[in-house]
């Protein structure tokens, strides 16, 4: 188990070997790009962690999900990869597909961006289904895709779709301060020095 405040750790260490003082090592070695390489690779994972804790922060705040629920789901969260969390809880009725998606030009997607967030939201759709054990999903099972709020104009093309599946689009704000409760979190995530 590790904390977010691990990952982000290991990622200072990682750029630590190759700027000191502000300015890039002159005598830089391979060894000092491998020991950066393996420290930032633990970004994707310390972003995916935080949208995921700040989602299911949102669900307890909005009275959609019990607190205890929400500290039970972070206990059983699998390791996270490069795609971000996906968080699926029978007993809460909770799916989401989190997205760590942020607009190529700023503004909107590009294609292969559009075409990955189309795909999501069907697999969300088919495989809340098949997962509930239903054949289509139920009123009482809450869907969601989670996007940063950089990304809220461009997921505008998505408006239809996500009213038709009953997908709750949620924006997780960029520019908030993250809590230090959120930063010292408790995954099953193991660093790797």
């Amino acid at each position: 188990m590790t904390t977010i405040n691990s990952m982000l750790e290991a990622i200072k260490e990682g750029i630590e070997e190759i700027y000191c003082d502000g300015e890039i090592k002159k005598d830089l070695t391979m060894d000092n790009l491998l020991s950066f390489k393996n420290g930032v690779s633990y970004i994707n994972n310390a972003i995916a962690m935080l949208q995921t804790v700040l989602f299911l922060d949102e669900l307890v705040k909005a009275g959609k999900l019990p607190k205890r629920e929400r500290d039970r789901i972070i206990e059983n969260l699998a390791k996270p990869n490069a795609n971000g969390y996906d968080v699926y809880d029978v007993p809460s009725m909770v799916v989401a597909e989190l997205k760590g998606t942020v607009p190529c030009n700023g503004k909107d997607f590009g294609a292969n961006q559009r075409n990955n967030i189309k795909h999501d939201i069907e697999n969300l759709t088919v495989g809340a289904s098949k997962n509930h054990g239903k054949e289509s999903v139920t009123e009482d099972l809450s869907l969601y895709i989670v996007l940063f709020d950089c990304a809220r104009d461009a997921m505008k093309i998505f408006d239809t779709v996500l009213e038709e599946h009953k997908i709750t689009p949620v924006y997780i704000e960029t520019k908030s301060i993250i809590p230090s409760n959120v930063k010292e979190e408790k995954i099953n995530f193991d660093i790797k020095k």
